[in-house]
């Protein structure tokens, strides 16, 4: 186990009764807000439900709806808006997108330089200002509600980026299970299934915690079992509010206690899906994890343990590629079960195009594994095992 340092500073409120408090909160933050939303939170009247409650605060709201891609050009108009207006906290109602996209509009907005060298950098933040950040994650996911990441892109170039630290915790989430309820069965499973994917990457690095450990692996049954009940029944609310508290706290930091830095590869790779396919991050993140756990396994005992204790593999007498492959049909198997593609084929049949998948390869520069090394031939080759 690898010494550490653990603090997060978000408020949660959790339930549909929360509303009040959650008003009162951004008013505290500012009586000035800029509201960023994804394309449902937008077409289903929820955000114009919000904005009324807020102004009814009084709280002046700007929008800036159906966010479909974390982009900097995005991010400079908001900026330039929130400066301009005088905007005091921002809200992000949405998935992993709009909560990404938000983070770097609060913490852009207090810079006096525009910050996209930091964001290719991939620079951790330190300190500094920013905006009230306050967040609704509309559907169970990324942990992206409460955690220290955020990742942009040019729509440009291609290029991509990220910026990490505390100062981009919220100070605020709202985990209200009434915005999941209109959520179709397959987008709740992929979200659901993005979370179980990061949680499983935690679990892996090669730092050994068993605290951590067992916290990841108790997290990924929990999603699973909750996320088979929501399934069954889209009327109750019940599984899905723990599919939120799973992929919020997962966010938290609690799985990743003493287990050193996370293995980045597979979030490197997949920003190259992103921008070759022109998909999304939470299908590209799901349906590449189990080809590239494949493409990394090795000795460590954490696989071993990783299907022992998550996928519930028998692993005795079992080692080496036996037991890779009882692993990945488990996960296969749950991958069908709750409908989610194995391949990108499977799930949008795109003709390949080899030079330019090596170019986005080119630009994404290294990809290498904490588990190995990932040499641009290594990358190409997974990620056309990806496609099927």
């Amino acid at each position: 186990m690898v010494e550490f340092e653990f603090r997060n500073p978000a408020r949660i409120l959790f339930g549909e009764g929360r509303r009040e408090s959650f008003l009162n909160a951004v008013k505290s933050l500012s009586d000035k807000a800029l509201v960023v939303c994804g394309r449902h939170f937008a077409r289903s009247g929820e955000l114009g439900d919000l904005c009324a409650a807020l102004e009814a605060h009084g709280v002046k709201t700007w929008e800036i709806p159906d966010i479909r891609s974390s982009t900097i050009e995005g991010a400079r108009i908001a900026w330039k808006l929130c400066r301009a207006e005088g905007i005091g906290v921002v809200v992000a109602a949405g998935g992993a997108t709009v909560m990404d996209f938000s983070k770097i509009v609060a913490y852009g907005a207090c810079q006096d330089e525009d910050i996209w060298s930091r964001i290719l950098g991939r620079e951790t933040v330190k300190g500094g200002r920013r905006l009230g950040l306050a967040t609704i994650p509309t559907y169970p996911s990324s942990g992206s509600d409460v955690d220290t990441a955020s990742e942009m892109i040019e729509k440009a170039t291609g290029r991509a980026g990220g910026l990490y630290g505390e100062p981009l915790v919220p100070d605020l989430c709202w985990l209200n299970p009434a915005y999941a309820m209109s959520l179709r069965g397959d987008i709740l499973s992929y979200g659901v299934m993005a979370s179980v994917v990061q949680a499983s990457v935690s679990y892996l690095t090669p730092e050994r915690s068993r605290y951590s450990e067992a916290c990841s692996a108790a997290l990924i049954r929990t999603e699973l079992e909750s996320l088979g009940r929501a399934l069954e029944d889209p009327s109750d609310p019940e599984p899905r509010g723990e599919l939120m508290i799973a992929a919020c706290m997962a966010g938290q930091g609690a799985s990743g206690l003493g287990k050193g830095p996370v293995d980045f590869s597979i979030y490197l790779i997949e920003g190259i899906i992103e921008q070759y396919r022109d998909l999304s991050y939470v299908p590209s993140l799901v349906i590449l994890f189990p080809h590239w756990l494949r493409a990394v396994y090795g000795s460590n005992p954490v696989f071993r343990d990783y299907f022992r204790e998550v996928w519930e593999v028998a692993g005795d007498g079992l080692s080496g590629e036996p037991l890779l492959e009882a692993g990945l049909s488990r996960i296969r198997e749950a991958y069908r079960k709750f409908g989610v593609a194995w391949t990108l084929n499977e799930l949008d049949p795109l003709k390949p195009d080899p030079a330019r998948l090596r170019a986005a390869i080119a630009a994404e520069g290294s990809c290498d594994s904490l588990h190995r090394p990932f040499p641009p031939e290594d990358v190409f080759t997974l990620i056309r095992e990806a496609e099927g």
